[in-house]
């Protein structure tokens, strides 16, 4: 397969998954199609019970208990990102990563045009992780539920515009001036599936040998600060090959669409995928 085959089905093929897992929760609710039911938050596929394991945390420090529907669905959910990659969710799941990542491609072509400046946002992620973790303690709710933009998004998309709108505007706004600070950060959704992506089969692989040093996936990564082990590996290291396993890699393969020379590879370990 061509490099441009290749590049064409990853970036695509991400846009299929995101746009057709929302459909098939419209689909449901609009239709009565029970194939996927509820919402990201927490649905049924087939009758099976999924939950956002960030939920199902919430949940136990608030109440202290877990039902058994609430842990066969968060162990399901777990089972499939540590196959396929942890937070390969935020990419090729996630409705809101999506939108992040069209509005920080208009945050570039302006910051070019000299519109605005570039601006960016450094949040130690697990400081927000437990920030939420306290909250939902202190006050006995899923508080972080009223701000999860996975959540707010996909219930948009299924049942329609409700007050929740007016956050999702604002974060697009403040995303615009300040460059993906949702995703890179404040998300304790995107922190706990990339804690399980340290562990997880799934992943992206980068050999050295293969690298011609273009420095097009650095560009292209919407955190440069994921691939700098890479960068010295590259300039000053012996190690033939390094593994991504940084917790703020969201799979989105933009390396591999960006590198002319296939030193980028997703591998899983039961199976060579791409």
């Amino acid at each position: 397969m061509s490099e441009k085959k290749r590049r064409f089905k990853i970036i695509y093929l991400r846009l299929i998954t995101v746009i057709g897992i929302s459909l098939f929760f419209v689909l449901s609710f609009k239709a009565d199609i029970q194939v996927l039911e509820g919402s990201l938050s927490g649905s049924r596929m087939l009758g099976l019970h999924l939950t956002d394991p960030f939920i199902a945390l919430e949940v136990f420090v608030t109440n202290h208990t877990l039902p058994v529907n609430l842990i066969i669905g968060t162990i399901t959910i777990l089972l499939f990102y540590f196959i396929f990659g942890g937070r390969i969710f935020c990419s090729w799941v996630c409705p809101y990563g999506l939108i992040s990542e069209f509005i920080d491609f208009i945050r570039h072509k302006l910051i070019m045009k000299h519109i605005i400046k570039h601006r960016e946002l450094n949040f130690n992620r697990y400081y927000f992780l437990i920030f939420w973790i306290l909250l939902s303690v202190i006050t006995g709710t899923l508080f972080f539920e009223m701000f999860n933009m996975v959540g707010i998004v996909s219930r948009l998309i299924i049942y329609g515009v409700s007050f929740a709108s007016i956050f999702v505007l604002l974060m697009i706004i403040l995303e615009l001036f300040f460059g993906r600070f949702w995703c890179r950060g404040v998300c304790p959704v995107g922190t706990v599936y990339g804690l399980l992506s340290r562990i997880s089969l799934g992943h992206i692989k980068w050999i050295k040998d293969d690298c011609n040093h273009c420095n097009k996936c650095i560009n292209a990564c919407y955190d440069k600060r994921i691939l700098s082990e890479i960068i010295n590996i590259r300039d000053n290291g012996t190690t033939k090959e390094y593994v991504i396993k940084n917790a703020g890699c969201n799979m989105c393969c933009k390396c591999l669409d960006s590198c002319t020379t296939s030193s980028f590879q997703y591998e899983n370990k039961i199976k060579k995928i791409i």
